[in-house]
């Protein structure tokens, strides 16, 4: 839920204007969110 919040507030963050609101989506595949997120903590082997 705090990442919802964070888009809210840090829109630049999770700038997808294209997708729309793959940011739930992106984060859920770990995918997009390594590409978003440098320091993939929980996402990548």
């Amino acid at each position: 839920m705090e990442q919802r919040l964070a888009e809210d507030l840090d829109p630049e963050r999770h700038r997808a204007p294209s997708e729309g609101i793959p940011q739930e989506l992106s984060d859920d595949a770990g995918d997009d969110a390594g590409e978003d997120d440098p320091p993939p903590a929980g996402t990548g082997p």
